[in-house]
């Protein structure tokens, strides 16, 4: 299953405090010691484990651009192998 995941921290709270909402996915990105997640990081995580193949991941994001880049540079790093 894939889900993002936000945690309540200062900097969450100071992005909707002052509406700066744009802001928010990278503070997911970034706050992985607050156990966040992005939605796209959970469809990597998947692909990467075989639950999900990269078409079908791409379908589900709503950043697919942003989940291509990310999947190239697992592929790049030797992350994931020739699926998909």
């Amino acid at each position: 299953m894939c889900c993002e995941i936000m945690a309540v921290n200062p900097a969450i709270r100071a992005s909707i405090r002052e509406n700066k909402i744009h802001q928010m996915d990278n503070l997911i990105q970034v706050g992985a010691k607050f156990g966040m997640h992005t939605m796209n990081q959970s469809l990597l995580k998947s692909i990467k484990i075989g639950e999900i193949t990269p078409d079908d991941a791409l379908a589900r994001s709503s950043d697919a651009n942003e989940l291509q880049s990310m999947i190239k540079r697992d592929l790049n790093r030797g992350g994931l192998d020739s699926r998909g």
